[in-house]
């Protein structure tokens, strides 16, 4: 069917014609198109007989139309010049004028039918050759994604029992470990923070692709979820001399909203802030009410984003040729950023300079 329809539309794209009005003296009036090229290019055609303005090869219809002249009566003829072309003149007295049409149509078409043919049959292979192409990524896609899942399960088990030591040792031993180990632990406890998240988010991205996601609203200090994302960052900023400063207009700012999903987004892109931002840098949050919308805005002076690379930061595995050598994770959080927000009916906006840094704002309504 495809092909056939094709076939049609090539048919009438084959027909061109030239439409012009000639007066009683066979002399140009007007030229409305001349897709055939009947007439010279070189010579003033407007007043000018039309046989002295034809083309060779188009002399025998300037013959025919003399002949109409001469019969003073509509006409309709057909002349085959060569074996491939075929003219139609159709020819109207009009008043004083005479309308005269001239079309053309290729007579010998197989070989643009089967030269159609042919391609449709590449076209049908290619399409087919697409299917399983898609078909492949579709299977590697869920192979991943389960892969990643089970990645994700059989790491919580020792990383929760890491989590429990660790909890023992900075509870019970700080007296008897020396400012160092203490230090160290501290740094142990921190990366595996980091590493908790990173399979959290794993296990989000799985559930997002398979629309499991689920969020719990209830009213939410901001300020507080703010501070409590900066205390667990602040370890990780002092080892790189990192200020890290929130500014809120009020107290206290109520929001009804998932504590633990606005944790993990204020967490991605904190923790992103503290990674790409140099030493002796600083992060600042800011907190307003915007009528009944919240704005968290975090502004920071790390490395930067190039702008033509902006549209593409929450596209899942997407890492920006800025931090792909800071990179760790699977490059996932951004990703959960903009689709927890969107569950919870928020927005995120960005903009970031190269070398300077990048601004962040999250967007969310107070109550839903």
């Amino acid at each position: 069917m495809a092909a056939m329809k094709q076939i049609v539309e090539t048919e009438l794209q084959s027909i061109n014609s030239t439409y012009i009005v000639l007066n009683q003296d066979l002399c140009i009036r007007k030229v409305y198109q001349d897709n055939l090229g009947i007439f010279s290019s070189d010579n003033e055609l407007l007043g000018e007989p039309v046989k002295n303005v034809t083309k060779k090869e188009y002399l025998e219809l300037v013959i025919k139309i003399e002949g109409v002249k001469k019969n003073k009566k509509p006409s309709f003829l057909k002349v085959i010049t060569n074996q491939n072309n075929e003219y139609e003149i159709e020819i109207l007295p009009f008043e004083n004028f005479l309308l005269v049409l001239i079309k053309d149509r290729l007579i010998n078409t197989n070989f643009m039918i089967n030269n159609l043919n042919d391609k449709n049959r590449e076209l049908e292979t290619k399409y087919h050759q697409v299917l399983v192409g898609l078909k492949d990524s579709d299977l590697a896609n869920t192979e991943k994604t389960d892969l990643l899942l089970l990645l994700c399960h059989e790491f919580r088990t020792p990383l929760n029992i890491i989590n429990g030591y660790l909890q023992i040792l900075m509870s019970n031993s700080q007296q008897s470990l020396t400012k160092d180990q203490q230090k160290y632990l501290s740094k142990i406890t921190n990366a595996s923070k980091q590493l908790e998240m990173i399979m959290n988010d794993a296990l989000d991205f799985v559930k997002v692709n398979k629309g499991k996601l689920r969020v719990k609203t209830e009213y939410i200090d901001i300020n507080d979820l703010i501070e409590d994302c900066i205390q667990a960052l602040s370890i990780e900023a002092s080892a790189k001399n990192i200020k890290i400063t929130h500014q809120n207009e009020e107290s206290k700012v109520l929001i009804y909203s998932d504590k633990k999903r606005l944790t993990q987004v204020l967490m991605n892109i904190l923790s992103n802030a503290v990674k790409y931002t140099n030493e002796g840098g600083y992060i600042q949050i800011n907190s307003l009410r915007n009528e009944q919308r919240l704005l968290i805005e975090i502004i920071d002076t790390g490395v930067g984003i190039q702008a033509k690379e902006l549209a593409y930061i929450f596209s899942p595995y997407y890492r920006s040729s800025s931090t792909d050598s800071m990179s760790t994770g699977f490059g996932i959080g951004l990703f959960l950023v903009k689709q927890v927000l969107t569950e919870l009916g928020g927005l995120v906006h960005v903009s970031s300079e190269l070398g300077v840094g990048s601004r962040f704002i999250i967007e969310l309504p107070i109550e839903n």
